[in-house]
């Protein structure tokens, strides 16, 4: 399945290059929410980008600044100190 999305990028990346538009390191994704009755394909798409996302953070944010140990707390508060241990704990919850 992530291979077959990466497609889109092994097919448009150059492109976006030619703008000067240019990435450190990429995910392709489907950001399609969840519905009843979505096919198994869908399904296993959604999964799949959960854990692209959660593995460009962490091989992007985290090695250089891991996450602390305490979760950041109310809907509004955000990890300012450690944004990625944010986007990691709110990327956890279910829809």
């Amino acid at each position: 399945m992530p291979g077959e999305m990466d497609s889109w990028w092994d097919r448009n990346g150059a492109s976006l290059r030619r703008y000067d538009m240019v990435f450190r390191d990429h995910a392709c994704i489907t950001t399609l929410g969840d519905n009843p009755g979505d096919s198994a394909t869908l399904q296993e798409r959604r999964a799949s980008s959960r854990g692209a996302v959660h593995d460009l953070i962490s091989r992007n944010c985290l090695a250089h600044d891991p996450p602390t140990s305490r979760p950041p707390r109310g809907r509004d508060s955000g990890n300012k100190r450690n944004p990625a241990a944010f986007l990691l704990s709110i990327m956890s919850r279910r829809p």
